[in-house]
């Protein structure tokens, strides 16, 4: 089990309000970074190669981190001790991720992370969060919890702007697309670009766009949850088209999950067969059409 004991941290100018965050005994300061006026990237969801949605944020930065023993019950208790308190001092979450749900290495890459020995980075076992106070003049800051082999660390910066100068410039997603307006209007949208070969539930080369959209639909609308619809040509019989559709809305879940960082508690997977054609099956063109996913407001 571990035992905690309080670190007064200093968080937030100009009113230099203190949040006591619970560090295991044995914590130890390694760095501390301070930077009077700074531009600093918060993290706000999954970073891909060429997709760091987060906000851009202008003030003064400080970045302080400790390393500890490494408890046998590894690093999340620890981290949700920290994340309750943070939520207790009165701050909102915006991003809670681990591992390479938070992105693995271009997160590691992309992030500003303390170098060793200050700090340390396990791509598998790591967990991270960004989170606003809930109080005007509103203050950022980004909590990160990793390990080494015997050792548990911790970074926490802290961003105070002067006199609320913090800028939204990500995620571009906020934007309603194509499947933003599809889905408002009929309560459901075809995810165009993916498809699959007749008989198959392999996605196609291809399908990273509609996937995408998906992920930048879901991230800028947190209630959203949604029910990923696989539909069949009329080939076979209807058991087997219920069974393989499903298994092709499964692939996309699983797919959105497990490359875009979606939480799979607000997606379900359903098959209907070719209970629900666009078009009438007569040839392999209008085939190929029905053959298709669907996602339908949950």
């Amino acid at each position: 089990m571990i035992r905690f004991l309080c670190l007064l941290l200093m968080l937030g100018l100009p009113a230099r309000a203190e949040l006591a965050l619970p560090l295991p005994a044995g914590a130890r300061e390694t760095a501390r970074v301070e930077e009077a006026a700074a531009r600093y990237l918060l993290p706000t969801a999954r970073f891909t190669p060429d997709h760091q949605p987060g906000l851009v944020l202008e003030g003064r930065v400080l970045i302080r981190a400790w390393r500890m023993p490494l408890d046998a019950s590894g690093t999340l208790p620890l981290y949700r001790a920290l994340r309750q308190e943070v939520e207790a001092a009165g701050y909102r979450i915006l991003h809670d991720c681990s591992g390479r749900l938070c992105g693995g290495y271009d997160f590691a890459l992309k992030a500003r992370i303390l170098p060793r020995p200050e700090m340390a980075l396990d791509l598998g076992a790591f967990h991270y969060l960004s989170a606003a106070s809930r109080e005007a003049p509103e203050r950022h800051l980004g909590l990160l919890v990793s390990q080494d082999d015997v050792q548990a660390f911790v970074q926490l910066t802290d961003i105070a702007p002067d006199a609320a100068t913090a800028v939204t410039l990500e995620p571009p997603a906020a934007a309603p697309g194509p499947i933003a307006d599809e889905l408002a209007r009929n309560g459901r949208a075809v995810l165009e670009g993916i498809s699959f070969a007749a008989g198959e539930v392999r996605l196609a080369e291809g399908s990273g766009e509609a996937l995408q959209a998906v992920a930048d639909l879901l991230a800028a609308d947190s209630a959203l949850a949604l029910v990923i619809v696989g539909h069949s040509d009329n080939s076979g019989t209807l058991a087997a088209n219920v069974q393989i559709s499903e298994r092709r809305a499964r692939a996309v879940l699983e797919a959105l999950v497990r490359d875009y960082g979606v939480d799979p508690e607000r997606l379900e997977a359903a098959g209907v067969g070719f209970l629900a054609p666009l078009t009438a099956n007569t040839d392999d063109a209008t085939r190929l059409r029905n053959r298709r996913v669907e996602i339908v407001a949950r």
